[in-house]
């Protein structure tokens, strides 16, 4: 969920700590796959995550939500797996 600066202005407390978190993350995902590919911090990092199929981690967060909520629905859920984070 990618918000946009009016939304900023009256989001909660908890929301932009979120954000702030999810910025961070993002970030430490750049740098290992800099990392990984040994490319130089000047060079575009989108391509980079494209090649291994990285998504970028606010859309891996809405994708394991979404995968967990569907397989609760149709029945073929864990009980662990709707337990663990």
């Amino acid at each position: 969920m990618l918000l946009s600066p009016p939304d900023l202005t009256t989001a909660t407390p908890c929301v932009l700590a979120l954000v702030s978190r999810t910025f961070r993350l993002q970030l430490i995902q750049n740098a290992a796959v800099r990392l990984l590919t040994r490319t130089k911090r000047t060079e575009h990092i989108t391509p980079l995550l494209a090649v291994p199929h990285w998504l970028p981690l606010n859309f891996r967060i809405d994708f394991k939500i979404l995968l967990l909520v569907s397989k609760a629905l149709s029945g073929k859920a864990q009980a662990t797996s709707l337990t663990a984070a």
